[in-house]
């Protein structure tokens, strides 16, 4: 299931990495009451940013995309209760720590496309890669 919607390509070089998404009715966690997906799920949009990275990072060097496993997440915040019917969010995410078998990612979730804009959302993530 992917909830991206949108990822810049050009941005595996010149961290950070940027990916965006757009709430629509439509999306497997929307909430027809709420009119809104919960905000819970930043998580999620944060860990497929980090694979989107990873998996275009392999393509370029010519290696298949590998399985990764979200392990757990720190100094998860968050300051919104819902993502409203309609809006887009900007994922910025980059690599802070990597090994053969761990990463860690910092993520920020911002209204506006630009990465110095105050973030809505922000989590390190550590991911376990088997070898």
């Amino acid at each position: 299931m992917i909830l991206l919607s949108d990822v810049d390509p050009a941005t595996v070089d010149a961290p950070p990495f940027h990916a965006s998404f757009t709430i629509a009715a439509t999306d497997p966690f929307y909430d027809s009451a709420l009119r809104a997906t919960p905000s819970l799920l930043a998580i999620e949009y944060m860990a497929q940013a980090v694979a989107a990275y990873t998996g275009l990072l392999a393509r370029r060097e010519g290696r298949p995309p590998l399985i990764g496993y979200l392990l757990g997440t720190r100094n998860f915040s968050i300051e919104l209760p819902s993502f409203p019917l309609g809006h887009t969010y900007h994922i910025y995410t980059r690599l802070e720590f990597s090994d053969a078998e761990f990463a860690a990612f910092s993520a920020t979730l911002h209204a506006s496309p630009a990465p110095d804009s105050p973030p809505l959302a922000s989590a390190l993530l550590d991911f376990y890669r088997p070898l």
